[in-house]
């Protein structure tokens, strides 16, 4: 016969914790103390290491080149062409990426902007939907080189279109499992699936027809869709949108110096919140774009602890005592 008291025992037993460390909180602890021996000692070798990395991380920053054509003056719904001199060789793999300025969009979900009709249920569901997915952003753009035989600015030139891809600026697996389009029969059509939906209120062509040249790249799949739908942090941001395609001769090594034309079919409005638009054009490095702020602040830090170190080596070195002091100090 078992006693309930020995059962409920045998219970309580099963649920304690192992005696180890970890599950115990025995684990040993270690507060460091920190004196003038181990701070200023570790000022000095935080300055030291952080002044070459500073260096190295600015001098690449400088190294990567770059170019911004503001295009805000362009009007809406026209071809807008901005002329430009390359002024050095742009050498390897150039990207190209479009910069907004101002707050153009806040995070959003699905409740507002989700129907045809807000106030009648039995409308058409908007898709994709959200104010971030209303306010994509459609410019397109063409960039054209005026590739002359010789470098005389007096010999005849003839237009290149500058070729460019998407490919390799997105990671597949987030395209795959965060972005998924509707299913459909082989027989069928992304705009067959969506017929029974209705474009965001300001886009000019449906979700299935965003690339006409290439059918994998629409519905919510879309690159340039998902690249506005990976939110900026900031008000004023710069996104993907190609990199150079190194498949002409004249291009092969990257884009040369000398004169461009790039046009634009203005679509997206900005002067109704005071924004601004740019076109960049920019080589890279292992350091990613340009950006000089990482390399001025390591060397920013350390240029503080060298200064902070200093300050504390001056203060011991008048006011402090020595080993033997304090040794002498204890045995009184």
């Amino acid at each position: 016969m078992i006693i309930k008291k020995d059962f409920d025992d045998k219970n309580n037993i099963s649920k304690i914790p192992k005696d180890s460390p970890i599950r115990q909180q025995k684990l040993k602890a270690w507060q460091p103390i920190p004196t003038l021996y181990t701070v200023i000692p570790f000022t000095f070798f935080i300055g030291i290491i952080f002044i070459p990395l500073g260096g190295i991380l600015l001098k690449e920053s400088i190294n990567i080149k770059e170019l911004i054509i503001d295009y805000t003056d362009c009007f809406n719904n026209l071809i807008c062409e901005k002329k430009f001199f390359l002024e050095d060789d742009f050498n390897g793999d150039v990207y190209f990426f479009y910069q907004l300025g101002s707050n153009i969009y806040d995070v959003s979900g699905c409740d507002s902007y989700s129907r045809e009709n807000e106030n009648d249920p039995n409308s058409k569901v908007i898709y994709p939907c959200g104010a971030i997915a209303n306010s994509m952003f459609n410019d397109k753009f063409e960039l054209v080189y005026k590739y002359r035989e010789q470098p005389n600015p007096l010999w005849p030139s003839y237009d290149i279109t500058v070729p460019w891809t998407y490919k390799g600026l997105l990671i597949e697996g987030d395209r795959v499992r965060l972005f998924k389009n509707p299913h459909y029969a082989s027989t069928s059509s992304l705009c067959e699936a969506l017929s029974n939906t209705v474009r965001p209120k300001k886009w000019n062509v449906d979700v299935c027809m965003l690339d006409v040249t290439n059918s994998q790249n629409n519905g919510v799949q879309n690159f340039d869709f998902i690249i506005w739908m990976t939110t900026a942090g900031f008000n004023n941001f710069r996104k993907p949108y190609r990199k150079l395609l190194r498949t002409i001769p004249q291009l092969s090594s990257g884009l040369p110096r000398g004169e461009y034309v790039l046009k634009v079919t203005n679509n997206y409005d900005v002067l109704s919140f005071n924004g601004t638009k740019q076109f960049v054009i920019s080589t890279t490095s292992w350091i990613g774009g340009k950006n000089p702020f990482f390399g001025i602040a390591f060397l920013t830090v350390a240029g503080i602890c060298i200064f902070f170190g200093s300050v504390l080596l001056i203060i011991h070195y008048k006011f402090g005592h020595s080993l033997e002091e304090i040794g002498n100090l204890d045995n009184m």
